[in-house]
């Protein structure tokens, strides 16, 4: 079974900018391209490499580099190991994941961002079907409804 926890909400955004060149004709100012006089712009080949360089910069600047994104997701690789390992010393068959941006290493101060928590109890035997059962332990059954999202299930 799986439990999903969120403690703040998420204030943040991620994007992305994709390479390639644009073209557009244009004539006497509008975009219009018919008639003669049409001009061809292209973006110059430098324009995303220095865009790309501009964001890295200015990332790293508010300390979003590959220095602090390794030191965050081994913070929070360990602490899934330590989190998982007391539970486990308490008596609890449990596994605990860490998602989302903190874990990742991607958000910046004053942000705000949440930290996504996964607990998953192995003592629990998710199946998508009858033949799956399991003697000895929880099981629950999926059921797909219509009423349902496409990625949810109903456990029974």
């Amino acid at each position: 079974m799986f439990i999903a926890m969120s403690d703040v909400q998420c204030r943040g955004a991620r994007g992305g900018v994709k390479g390639g060149s644009k073209k557009t004709n244009v004539v006497g100012g509008t975009a219009e391209g018919v008639g003669g006089g049409e001009v061809a712009m292209e973006n110059p080949p430098d324009f995303y490499r220095i865009m790309s360089l501009r964001l890295s910069r200015a990332l790293s600047d508010i300390g979003v580099n590959s220095w602090m994104v390794r030191r965050r997701r081994r913070t929070f690789l360990m602490l899934e190991a330590d989190n998982t390992i007391n539970r486990k010393l308490q008596g609890h068959d449990v596994t605990i994941f860490y998602f989302g941006s903190q874990s990742e290493g991607t958000t910046t101060p004053g942000l705000n961002s949440d930290i996504d928590i996964l607990f998953c109890y192995n003592d629990t035997n998710i199946m998508s079907s009858w033949s799956e059962w399991e003697a000895g332990r929880k099981n629950m059954l999926m059921v797909k409804e219509e009423t349902c999202s496409p990625q949810h299930y109903l456990l029974q």
